[in-house]
């Protein structure tokens, strides 16, 4: 929210900012990704 505040938008500018870093997983069914309510409830099918 600062980022946009200070009138940054420039979305490389912000990922720099945020002293990320490369996971590598050795099993990638152990990372999933949920962007809408429709895809998290599938899989909370597979994790309870």
């Amino acid at each position: 929210e600062q980022f946009l505040a200070d009138g940054q938008r420039k979305i490389d500018r912000w990922f720099a900012s945020q002293n990320a870093c490369t996971t590598i997983f050795q099993n990638e069914s152990a990372f999933a990704n949920a962007n809408t309510p429709d895809e998290l409830a599938q899989l909370e099918k597979f994790t309870n």
